[in-house]
């Protein structure tokens, strides 16, 4: 059983993350009814899949308990995925 699913430390996380996708949906059939084109709906999904991720990644970095410095170790400043 997860962190998640024996709501410690982070139950809730699930349930907010399942409201903004919620929410991301009724935005995007609004936009649907609203005739917005396409590149602008993707602009939107974007956005929210790259909020969504870092929201994410805060999790995992609070999960270690560590502050994230474990998982940070051997990364360049401003780098992405780049070892030192």
């Amino acid at each position: 059983m997860t962190s998640l699913e024996k709501n410690e430390p982070f139950g809730n996380v699930a349930e907010a993350l399942t409201g903004q996708v919620k929410r991301l949906i009724k935005n995007i059939e609004g936009m649907a009814k609203q005739g917005q084109a396409a590149h602008e709906v993707e602009r939107t999904l974007w956005q929210s899949v790259l909020a969504l991720g870092r929201e994410l990644m805060q999790v995992f970095f609070d999960s270690l308990g560590d502050g994230g410095r474990r998982a940070r170790r051997g990364f360049k400043r401003g780098s992405y995925g780049a070892a030192a």
